[in-house]
């Protein structure tokens, strides 16, 4: 049997083998700088910067920032203003980031299907409200397991977007050294929520 996690959650906590073309960027401009953050893929993408050095400047935005940029886009994270113009100033960046809105909410009227074929019938293994194993972190709770045999096809529970795949992970297990090695389709929902069908089949 083969595990198969639907997960409709907003995100999935581990970072999966294709990232997001997203980079932030700040560049010199009139006394200080501008931070921009640089969104080159189909969908938005939430995201945190902060700054482990930061030395004689004026942030426009209260630090650090959490941003949402949208699909295809350039975004102004944060204007940087120098203090005082008679002194040195330099800065240091990091950013997070994950695929979708962090504000997208669920549309309570959409109805989801089981993803599986019609007419075929599998026991949940676990799934929020039933006893918990492996579900226990803030982005896993939503999560529903489904066992299967391998090669079991897999339907949408819903219409969507698909954004990313990944396929190319032969291996896994419990261990937390697996947590990056999920084969997974996602899908970006109207709603802006996503579905992440995790434990696929190899390729």
């Amino acid at each position: 049997m083969h595990r198969f996690a639907l997960l409709l959650a907003f995100i999935c906590g581990s970072v999966l083998a294709q990232e997001p073309p997203i980079r932030v960027k700040g560049e010199r401009e009139g006394r200080g700088a501008v931070v921009r953050a640089y969104n080159e893929s189909p969908i938005p993408v939430s995201m945190v910067v902060t700054f482990p050095e930061f030395e004689n400047l004026a942030s426009s935005e209260s630090l650090p920032t959490v941003t949402v940029v949208p699909a295809n886009s350039v975004t102004v994270v944060t204007f940087l203003k120098v203090l005082d113009t008679r002194k040195g100033w330099n800065y240091r960046l990091r950013y997070r980031y994950r695929w979708g809105s962090y504000t997208a909410g669920h549309d309570p009227a959409v109805m989801y299907r089981v993803p599986w074929l019609d007419g075929r019938t599998f026991v949940i293994g676990q799934a929020p409200g039933g006893p918990v194993v492996t579900h226990t972190s803030a982005s896993s709770r939503e999560a529903v397991d489904v066992p299967m045999r391998e090669g079991t096809p897999i339907l949408a529970a819903r219409a969507g977007v698909v954004f990313q795949t990944v396929s190319d992970n032969d291996a896994g297990g419990i261990d937390e050294s697996f947590r990056s090695k999920a084969n997974v389709v996602r899908v970006l929902h109207e709603d802006g929520t996503i579905g992440n069908y995790v434990h696929l089949m190899h390729e």
